[in-house]
């Protein structure tokens, strides 16, 4: 694992803001840090894929997330760190484990880094952000599936992968408010951030006029409309990225990326059930459209609290591939038990089917364990 020049500001932050939570008082400015340390392992049942071994996948991570009341508003600063991937991982070959290659440097290895970093204030009848944010953070969110540190490891039950999320970018966002039950969002941001796979440096981030690939960057932008009541919930949102991209099947011709998602929520029995679901111009893109049904239940074991995911994923192919494909098939399972006090572990289990839209790639059975701590 890596230092960097943005580990040590981030660093430096945490621990002012660590110190003011322990010398100033909560009436005072509300300083406060909470985190997760954890580590996973995954193995697979086919021994080689596309020519190349699949190898057991251990890795470790950790998040933190420390803010700062100042002025009319509030300072937020999230750090990640994890160990560099295994060669030829199970990660690596099935989106398995969203935690592994979350914050790699442009050599490929593990490293920390400060992934956001601004200032939130209130604004109307809502609330303004900027600074270096994450969109994954505030859209397309849900209480069940979208933690990879607590909930669902594989990608697919993350983020919606129908929608080309950039991570960690300069921007800003709003939150507003209708009424107690219809709110929305906004966003503006980057459409190249920190986990670009050509260029993931701070540099990149703040290269707003730069490239991406062999185009120039344009900006990442995100409607959403929410609505909740007596635990239903319903979202709906459209995003479009003026950047262009390669368009897939054709030379010398170019794309925008742009799609509508929506989310829908509800009880069941002692449980809750959440429907996931999008549709992205598959002339950019290779998830042409996504749709899944996740379910989460509490269960209490003695004197341990525990909950059970299962969740099933299908992730269309687009059109325009240039070899034989297939929608993507994914089923998974935990199961998080509080095993003594802040520390769980958590059983994992999936079933991959056409892994990278390839026909050829039979489905496999992908096993393994998590364990975490929470501060």
């Amino acid at each position: 694992m890596r230092l960097s020049l943005p580990l040590a500001l981030g660093a430096s932050v945490l621990t002012i803001v660590s110190m003011s939570a322990g010398a100033v008082g909560d009436s005072d400015n509300n300083a406060s840090i909470h985190g997760i340390i954890n580590g996973t392992y995954q193995a697979a049942t086919e021994s080689s894929a596309d020519g190349e071994d699949v190898n057991g996948d251990p890795s470790a991570t950790f998040y933190l997330m420390g803010t700062l009341d100042m002025g009319p508003g509030a300072w937020h600063l999230e750090a990640r760190g994890a160990t560099s991937p295994a060669d030829n991982g199970v990660a690596q070959h099935y989106a398995s484990n969203a935690l592994v290659g979350e914050t790699l440097d442009s050599d490929g290895d593990g490293r920390i880094a400060a992934t956001q970093f601004f200032y939130e204030l209130p604004a109307g009848s809502g609330k303004f952000r900027a600074g270096l944010l994450d969109p994954t953070a505030l859209l397309d969110a849900n209480s069940v599936a979208g933690d990879e540190y607590t909930q669902f490891l594989a990608d697919s039950f993350v983020n919606n992968p129908s929608i080309a999320f950039p991570s960690f970018v300069l921007g800003g966002a709003y939150q507003g408010r209708v009424n107690n039950r219809v709110s929305y969002k906004l966003f503006l941001g980057s459409d190249s951030g920190l986990e670009d796979e050509r260029d993931p440096t701070y540099g990149n981030v703040f290269d707003l006029n730069g490239d991406r690939g062999r185009y120039d960057k344009g900006a990442f932008t995100t409607a959403e409309l929410d609505w909740h009541a007596n635990g239903y919930a319903l979202k709906g949102g459209l995003w479009y990225d003026t950047g262009d991209v390669a368009r897939l099947g054709r030379m010398n011709s170019t794309e925008n990326g742009y799609g509508v998602y929506a989310l829908a929520g509800a009880p069941m029995g002692s449980g809750r059930v959440q429907w996931r679901g999008g549709v992205a111009n598959d002339k950019a893109q290779a998830a042409a459209n996504f749709i899944s049904l996740a379910y989460q239940l509490p269960i209490q074991l003695q004197q341990h609290d525990s909950v059970l995911g299962v969740a099933f994923a299908r992730t269309g192919d687009s059109d325009h591939l240039a070899y034989s494909s297939d929608p993507i098939y994914q089923v998974e399972a935990y199961w998080r038990i509080n095993a003594m006090g802040p520390l769980y572990v958590s059983p994992d289990i999936q079933y991959i089917d056409n892994a990278d839209f390839r026909s050829d790639r039979d489905g496999v059975l992908v096993g393994g364990a998590r364990i975490g701590v929470e501060f």
